[in-house]
């Protein structure tokens, strides 16, 4: 039973982790800074694996099923406490990453629509460099 109570710290321990990754993210996201962004993922995905690993390898759902009524008080009180908490922390991190999300959709759109500015720009700087065009803004027609 001592592996399964082991698991469960673990796996919070995890979540901790994933946490302060989720607000290094949120972070860099507001910062604009990519790179620290990719980085910080690397390590939140890494964290993410293991804490889907200590579930599966120690079946964590269905011996807390199980094994609950035969831990000491102060073993089960200790582990739904740090259950509940997890829970908790896992929504607020699905809601973190769900704002993440939005505001990397947000800075994409506002990229396009300045790449496509960009773009139609483009086309005004080639009807200058048009021997045509040049030709005309040679002359400057002052009775106009």
């Amino acid at each position: 039973m001592d592996d399964l109570v082991d698991a469960i710290r673990q796996r919070y321990e995890c979540c901790a982790q994933i946490t302060a990754l989720q607000e290094r993210q949120t972070q860099a996201i507001g910062d604009a800074d990519y790179q620290q962004l990719v980085a910080v993922l690397t390590d939140k995905q890494r964290w993410l694996d293991r804490f889907a690993a200590i579930s599966r390898e120690s079946d964590l759902v269905s011996r807390w099923k199980n094994e609950r009524d035969d831990l000491p008080p102060g073993q089960r009180t200790e582990c739904e406490d740090l259950l509940a908490r997890m829970e908790d922390e896992l929504s607020r991190l699905d809601l973190r990453h769900s704002e993440d999300l939005n505001r990397l959709s947000t800075d994409r759109g506002r990229t396009e629509r300045q790449l496509a500015e960009v773009r139609s720009g483009g086309a005004v700087s080639v009807a200058y460099r048009d021997e045509d065009a040049a030709e005309q803004r040679r002359v400057l027609d002052i009775d106009r």
